[in-house]
């Protein structure tokens, strides 16, 4: 069906709205009124603001807000210039008084959004719309729940009722190319004036189905900066605009503009965001609504199926609602069918060389160690790779030794022992093409800062101190009293935690098992886990630095106190711990200190480079 006028549409923003479901609803006032004066001086002429379900949706108990409705149109106006502000309105979450009270603050536009099957629950708020001086839409929500024709008889009612804009939306993102083609045609054939169409990317076909229904003679299109918006998202506000001017057809705005603002407010935000997954598509593939997905996922969990295939199911059998019987009889079907946890390995650092963290002392392998790194952060998002550069403990040693060490949240570490500023030098420069930040372990012995200066500065490339002692005792101490309790063994070591945890005062009691060190007072010596006994000592926490034999695992069980926990810090795994202490056994890998270590180092260095750029 070809329509006249084809040469300008309207791109209805509304990353403040429907995007709100991504940052749990809590755009500010002060969010609000900043990308409002950003998207009103892009050109864009209609910006939809608030909560993602619309007014009175907070008060409803659908999802706090930080600020009211009220509050946010107040924040919106000034910034708007000549473009209208507008809100999103479902009958049952608002009331008639909240479209009043959105008028009076200086609301331009209202959607009045309703499932189709119930859309007559909408007309009297249409008719208060339109008396109050509004713009109004009729939001068709989840559109396909009734037929093409159908569409078309409630489009003509809800014009009847005062609705000036009518808007097909496709609210799981399952609607095909035809399908909106035929919606509209229908919509337009029995009630034509002004259409508008909502759509999802779950199929991803959100931008294909915003370009047929302008084909079809839709001019308002809803779009949101990234495609930011509940589930799957929406169609990008900036691969739109591009398309529409490639095409010759008007947006009012200038897409380098729009790539420019999008880049530069929303890019730090959308950079938290992980791509959709595959239950996105799923969703649209059953054209399941995401709002019952909580209860499909509690369903799946209870009968161990498989959630995709529950709400493919659930969703032809009823895509406007869930009813709980249902649920249970489906679920009940799929018992079994549920997925095991995700395989990690295309994503894993995966250099057989190095499996099982082995030490490897060829020269060669610091190379491959830096390659190894370098590929794996390229397949996760937002990781770096991090060499830690380790003096040997013995200055007089001649060691090159390299490992794979941990896989962070925000980085890929491995680690190289050297003997000499030589020998680190010349680990950067074989690394640092692949490696983006180099680490200097201060720890293994006194003095080694002038070591690290000298490396740095024959190098020619930052390097950053760390002690990696003091972080491995930081997460310890954290891990132990944390467990709670008046009373800890510690198994081997150096010495340092006691000295931390004596210095902190949380236990009553203390014991020692290990070299002939000097301790604080009031730690008691042991020899063996059974001599605890002579001193009435029922430990709330064992710690085990070093691996006990099985005898002795079993001598640290049966004096661990009730609902006391076994603390397994050895550098591997301790099979007797393990089968001694049962569910009180807990693996602490010290590697984890690494967590809070890195991120602390990027937090410093950046604001260190960001004052020097100053």
């Amino acid at each position: 069906m070809e329509h006249a006028d084809n040469n300008s549409v309207h791109l209805l923003e509304c990353t403040l709205r429907d995007g709100s479901y991504a940052v749990d609803f809590q755009f500010t006032r002060s969010d609000t009124a900043l990308l409002t004066g950003v998207l009103a001086g892009l050109g864009f002429k209609y910006i939809e603001i608030g909560h993602g379900l619309g007014l009175g949706a907070a008060r409803g108990g659908k999802g706090l807000m930080p600020d009211t409705d009220a509050d946010l149109i107040a924040a919106a106006a000034p910034a708007s210039g000549d473009s209208l502000i507008g809100m999103f309105c479902i009958p049952g979450l608002a009331t008639l008084d909240d479209l009043r009270l959105a008028a009076d603050s200086g609301l331009d536009f209202v959607r009045v959004g309703e499932n189709a099957p119930d859309s007559e629950n909408a007309h009297q708020f249409l008719e208060q719309a339109r008396k109050l001086g509004l713009k109004v839409a009729m939001n068709f929500m989840k559109s396909y729940a009734v037929s093409p024709e159908e569409f078309g008889v409630r489009a003509r009612a809800a014009r009847e009722h005062g609705a000036e804009i009518i808007y097909l939306v496709d609210s799981v993102g399952g609607m095909r190319s035809k399908d909106v083609a035929e919606y509209i045609d229908s919509a337009m054939a029995q009630a034509p004036g002004e259409m508008g169409f909502h759509g999802h990317d779950n199929l991803r076909l959100a931008v294909s189905n915003c370009l047929t229904a302008f084909e079809q003679g839709a001019r308002y299109l809803d779009t949101t900066l990234y495609g930011l918006g509940r589930g799957a998202g929406n169609a990008p506000t900036e691969a739109l605009a591009a398309l529409f001017d490639l095409e010759g057809v008007d947006t009012g705005v200038d897409v380098v503009e729009v790539l420019e603002a999008a880049e530069n407010h929303m890019w730090p935000l959308m950079s938290r965001f992980n791509v959709p997954d595959i239950m996105g598509t799923a969703m649209g593939y059953g054209q399941f609504h995401s709002s019952f997905f909580p209860k499909v996922r509690e369903a799946a969990v209870r009968h161990d199926a498989d959630p995709k295939r529950l709400v493919i199911a659930m969703g032809r059998i009823d895509p406007v609602h869930l009813d709980p019987d249902v649920l249970e009889r489906e679920a009940a079907a799929l018992a079994g069918t549920a997925c095991g946890d995700r395989n990690q390995k295309l994503v894993s650092f995966g250099d057989d060389t190095f499996a099982g963290h082995r030490i490897n002392t060829s020269a060669k392998a610091v190379r491959d160690l830096a390659e190894a790194l370098h590929t794996t952060c390229a397949k996760r998002r937002n990781a770096i790779p991090v060499l830690e550069i380790r003096p040997a403990a013995d200055p007089n040693s001649k060691i090159l030794a390299s490992e794979f060490v941990k896989e962070g949240p925000n980085y890929v570490l491995g680690r190289v022992v050297i003997d000499s500023v030589e020998a680190g030098a010349e680990v950067i420069e074989a690394c640092r093409d692949k490696v983006s930040m180099f680490l200097f372990d201060i720890s293994p012995r006194q003095g080694l800062g002038p070591m690290m200066r000298e490396l740095s500065e024959r190098s020619g490339h930052p390097v950053y101190p760390v002690d990696a002692l003091a972080a491995r005792d930081a997460f310890l101490v954290s891990a132990i009293e944390s467990a709670g309790g008046d009373s800890v063994l510690l198994w081997g070591g150096d010495g340092s935690l006691a000295w931390k945890l004596d210095g902190h005062g949380i236990f009553q009691q203390m014991a020692w098992r290990g070299a002939n060190i000097e301790l604080p007072a009031g730690v008691a010596v042991i020899r063996e886990a059974s001599e605890l006994a002579l001193l009435a000592m029922r430990p709330s926490v064992v710690v085990c630095r070093e691996a006990p034999g099985a005898e002795q695992a079993a001598s640290m069980a049966r004096v661990l106190a009730t609902d006391g926990a076994l603390m397994d810090a050895c550098p591997a795994p301790s099979e007797a711990l393990r089968d001694a202490a049962g569910d009180a056994y807990v693996r602490l890998d010290c590697r984890g200190a690494y967590d809070g270590l890195v991120s602390s180092v990027l937090g410093a260095a950046g604001q260190m480079s960001d004052w020097r750029k100053a």
